[in-house]
């Protein structure tokens, strides 16, 4: 997740995969290894220092908004 196409900050705002959306109980459920109460302080480890600045500025939880999925990433072999 650190490549800006997965997730990133735009217009004070943090972009996360449409994964993390569809699968958003698996990230926040107790069970799920490094698991967290909101999807942003989930994703801080993995991004850039730049995005987890961005979360933790806004206390683990900025407006959040999720990327389109490509689906042309199902296509790869």
């Amino acid at each position: 997740m650190s490549d800006e196409k997965f997730l990133r900050v735009e217009n004070d705002t943090l972009y996360l995969p449409k994964v993390m959306d569809w699968y958003s109980d698996d990230f926040l459920t107790d069970s799920f290894h490094g698991h967290a109460s909101i999807l942003p302080e989930y994703a801080a480890p993995f991004t850039t220092d730049e995005v987890r600045q961005f979360i933790e500025d806004h206390d683990n939880d900025p407006p959040t908004k999720f990327l389109d999925y490509d689906w042309g990433l199902n296509d790869t072999p």
